[in-house]
């Protein structure tokens, strides 16, 4: 399934007629521009599929990559759900979950200072990944750009400004493909405490280890793993990708009924018996 979103600007209020095209031109590069993260650069490309110039003006794009031995579609769809969620949350005054980083952020806040101040209406459309278009008006655009002023104002004063490091550590998430990195064996998780999904390049000797053990249900099933190596994180402190060096899978417990049931748990008393004491307080 191919990934693609669409952009549509509309002309102010005041100048229902007028449309100024540096706006709308930067309205459009802003948009497909938060849909790619550092990490993803020259490997996701927004390929321009439609163009109307026509009021209102509407730009359509489809995610490609330049490289035939990526596949682009599980990046693309990651980085359009995380703009579409928090472009979503902050629309409806909602402080966003997900963490799109600094420069894409700023990028969604120009977007958004734009519908106070020239733009009328903004709209957004990401296919599935999305279930209902995102209307900006400049009443929308204002109460967002409160949302997201506030959410800066509470990290500044618990965050330094650069936290661009690397770390030895390890990562849990959810198996979502097997893939390469730029010529390298890789595999990409689900990354468990931020959905977000992260590229692990593995080396040979992991390589070996994940050919003899893996299957094709591991990543059907998207089973858990904990990836351990370097840790890399921007200056957001947000992960972008691991030099892996051991993948672990997690083989989940089976419970039955049976491993937790405690016969003797009530002491002896009836059901109704025990929930009575319970509310009375007649325990202990």
């Amino acid at each position: 399934m191919t990934t693609k979103v669409k952009i549509t600007v509309q002309p102010s209020a005041e100048h229902p007629t007028v449309l100024d095209v540096k706006d709308a031109m930067q309205q459009v590069l802003d948009f497909f521009e938060a849909l790619v993260d550092e990490a993803d650069s020259g490997v996701v490309v927004w390929n321009l599929t439609f163009a109307g110039t026509n009021s209102p003006f509407t730009a359509e794009a489809e995610a490609v990559s330049l490289d035939p031995a990526v596949n682009v579609e599980p990046i693309a769809r990651a980085r359009a759900a995380e703009t579409a969620k928090f472009l979503d949350d902050v629309s409806h005054g909602r402080r966003p979950a997900g963490d799109l980083g600094k420069r894409r952020k700023d990028l969604m806040k120009r977007l958004l200072k734009r519908n106070t101040n020239g733009i009328g209406r903004t709209v957004a459309k990401f296919g599935n990944l999305m279930p209902h278009p995102i209307t900006v008006t400049p009443k929308v655009a204002t109460a967002a750009l409160e949302v997201i002023e506030e959410q800066d104002s509470d990290a500044f004063d618990l965050y330094p400004q650069k936290r661009k490091r690397i770390e030895i550590g390890s990562v849990e998430g959810s198996l979502v493909d097997v893939c390469t990195d730029r010529n390298k064996p890789a595999i990409r998780i689900r990354e468990r405490k931020t959905d977000r999904e992260i590229v692990c390049r593995i080396d040979q000797a992991t390589q070996d280890e994940i050919a003899d053990s893996a299957n094709f249900l591991d990543v059907w099933e998207h089973r858990r793993v904990v990836v351990r190596g370097r840790l890399y994180f921007d200056d957001d402190g947000k992960l972008t990708r691991v030099d892996a060096t051991s993948i672990r899978r997690i083989v989940p417990r089976q419970m039955t009924i049976r491993d937790i049931e405690d016969s003797n748990f009530t002491d002896g008393a009836s059901t109704a018996e025990f929930i009575d004491k319970l509310r009375e307080g007649g325990f202990g």
